[in-house]
């Protein structure tokens, strides 16, 4: 797990022709990899809002630190999320706030950088927010501020981490299951031990369903 340099993944490689990669697919033309399926997330989360009649539509996320060029790049949620708002029609580039790594205090950060540029009372109808520590910071910067979650700003996170419940309000989040991804990763790999088999290499990406509460009720 985590992020690996070009010479990284050389010696991993070396070690072993049946390596498995849990999160995060760095290489699959050598190793095989278990990871959530992040495109399907992103849209799911669009989908909800645009049923429940909320088309200004933000994101809150981190960005994918490349080792190879020390350069900060578009997370694949930031991406995806870009490409379907554009499809959608709904696309708009100053409701987005993306910087640095998961973590409660960046989310703190983004918050308040979507707090100074809009104001409490104009902040997009709804923040699909890429992990559930972000969000936690989010909601610490708006409750502060004043903002009601969900009346002036709905929100939808990933990971639905055991906090998720408790925070004020309930987040709204999709599940994954890091048990169901390791068993697969297991039993990915114990096949490819049994039959002995280095290629092709292969990649499962695992659904998440949206775990309703409060900061979102659809």
């Amino acid at each position: 797990m985590g992020n690996f340099t070009a010479e990284e993944l050389d010696a991993l490689s070396a070690l072993s022709p049946y390596g498995v990669f849990l999160d995060s697919n760095p290489d699959p033309t050598r190793f095989h990899a278990v990871l959530p399926n992040l495109s399907q997330i992103t849209r799911s989360a669009i989908d909800a809002f645009v049923k429940a009649g909320i088309t200004r539509i933000g994101f809150i996320g981190p960005t994918y630190f490349n080792p190879n060029t020390h350069q900060e790049e578009p997370d694949i949620r930031e991406r995806i999320f870009e490409q379907y708002m554009q499809q959608l029609g709904l696309w708009e580039p100053e409701f987005v706030f993306s910087h640095g790594n998961v973590s409660v205090t960046n989310g703190k950060v983004l918050a308040q950088q979507a707090l100074d540029k809009f104001g409490p009372d104009h902040l997009p109808a709804g923040l699909f927010i890429g992990s559930d520590p972000l969000a936690v910071g989010v909601l610490q910067v708006f409750n502060n501020a004043g903002v009601v979650v969900p009346r002036d700003t709905a929100l939808i996170s990933v990971n639905n981490l055991e906090l998720a419940k408790y925070l004020s309000p309930p987040l709204s989040t999709f599940n994954i299951s890091l048990d169901d991804e390791t068993r697969m990763a297991v039993s990915m790999l114990v096949d490819a031990l049994a039959g002995k088999r280095t290629a092709p290499k292969f990649v499962c990406h695992m659904g998440a369903e949206l775990v309703l509460r409060q900061s979102f009720t659809g």
